[in-house]
């Protein structure tokens, strides 16, 4: 029985040490990270002001290239309006504007990154600017200073009501963008 036991304990020890980590194969989820900042339309001037949370998710292994795909989810977002073009304004097909300041709203979307250079850090910490976690301090924070990153998929929903909208949805992608949030 002895014999026995100690068998069971060395093949339990022998496969601890070839299990991969939680932070090797799977999903790293990390955050929400509470972020502010200015957003710019389709004219390039800034709207509104966004709050939100950011999520992190990485999916590991490393990709067959050696790159990683992270997704970054914008959730809990809020707006309010700058006075001036609205962010579909110079868009083709838009009939909004104008927007006027103050006008609220709720928005949600994600980012899907491709980072290269680097090598996953479970242990990292996102490195803040300004007293933030942003999407460049998140890749370096997890991936290294050397990493860089690539987002080659967005998409993001605004929406408010009233307030005197003729226009009351815009969606930011990059397939494409859609409506407006617009007073004129």
């Amino acid at each position: 029985m002895k014999r026995l036991l100690i068998g069971f304990i060395a093949i339990a020890a022998t496969m601890a040490f070839m299990t991969p980590s939680y932070a090797a194969v799977g999903k790293f989820h990390d955050g929400p990270y509470t972020s502010s900042t200015s957003d710019s339309g389709t004219c390039g001037n800034d709207w509104a002001l966004d709050l939100y949370a950011r999520r992190f998710t990485a999916n590991l292994p490393a990709n067959g290239d050696g790159t990683y795909t992270v997704l970054e989810r914008f959730t809990k977002g809020h707006f309010s309006t700058f006075a001036g073009q609205s962010p579909g304004a110079c868009e083709t097909g838009t009939h909004g504007a104008t927007v006027k300041e103050g006008i609220t709203g709720l928005f949600h979307g994600s980012f899907t990154i491709i980072v290269t250079n680097g090598t996953f850090d479970a242990n990292g910490s996102c490195v803040k600017t300004d007293g933030q976690c942003t999407t460049a301090g998140w890749v370096e924070g997890f991936f290294g200073a050397g990493a860089t990153y690539d987002v080659p998929k967005f998409h993001f929903v605004y929406t408010a009501s009233g307030q005197g909208l003729i226009l009351t949805q815009w969606v930011n992608a990059d397939t494409g963008n859609t409506g407006d949030i617009a007073n004129a």
